[in-house]
């Protein structure tokens, strides 16, 4: 089980995103928590870079934080709505992913499972 945790850098330059998660030893399943501890530098958080995930593997990605706990700036539907989005390792972990306005202090829960190979 690999545990991934970065103050910054997984979203750049923007100082105010925290990332942190758990990637199973498998690397097909991962829980990432991303938090904004501020004031964002833009309206939405540069893309994310999610690590610790197999390049060759394709990834769905869904936002599951809590209904209660969600602070996300209402912008219509995003990606991350109903059942998110299949994305490759590799994407994942070089450019990551663009998520919608967050407000300050708040936080987005993503859960990553490799999908079934065809």
């Amino acid at each position: 089980v690999g545990v991934v945790a970065a103050h910054g850098a997984p979203a750049r330059d923007d100082r105010a995103v925290v990332l942190s998660g758990i990637v199973s030893a498998q690397c097909d399943e991962a829980w990432y928590v991303v938090a904004t501890t501020g004031t964002l530098a833009t309206q939405a958080p540069t893309p994310v870079m999610l690590p610790g995930l197999d390049a060759a593997l394709a990834y769905r990605v869904r936002d599951v934080t809590p209904a209660g706990e969600q602070h996300r700036a209402f912008i219509g539907d995003t990606w991350l709505d109903d059942d998110g989005a299949v994305v490759g390792g590799a994407a994942l972990a070089r450019v990551g992913i663009q998520l919608p306005p967050l407000a300050p202090d708040s936080a987005l829960v993503l859960h990553v499972a490799a999908e079934p190979s065809r």
